[in-house]
């Protein structure tokens, strides 16, 4: 499992129009957008990862913010994937 992970690209990238964060053969995984005409930032439809409904329609004041509110709510997801996954019930 570790060749696979050493072979991906893990982290954040920027383009002209959006911030994406690659988690190796998920690309794309969360793309946060600046909001045209205006200077705040969303999680976009664009992620790889599918978000609530509400997430999208929320604005952040800056990249980092949404950055942080995204990736906090894909840890999230993930360990209770992990506990359901792996729990003895």
């Amino acid at each position: 499992m570790s060749e696979i992970i050493q072979n991906n690209f893990f982290g954040w990238r920027e383009t002209d129009r959006y911030t994406i964060l690659d988690l190796g053969t998920m690309p794309k995984a969360i793309v946060i957008k600046k909001q045209e005409g205006g200077s705040l930032f969303l999680i976009s439809l664009r992620s790889y990862f599918s978000f609530p409904d509400s997430f999208y329609r929320k604005r952040f004041e800056t990249q980092d913010e949404a950055k942080e509110y995204a990736c906090k709510y894909l840890l999230e997801w993930v360990g209770e994937l992990n506990k359901q996954l792996f729990s003895n019930n």
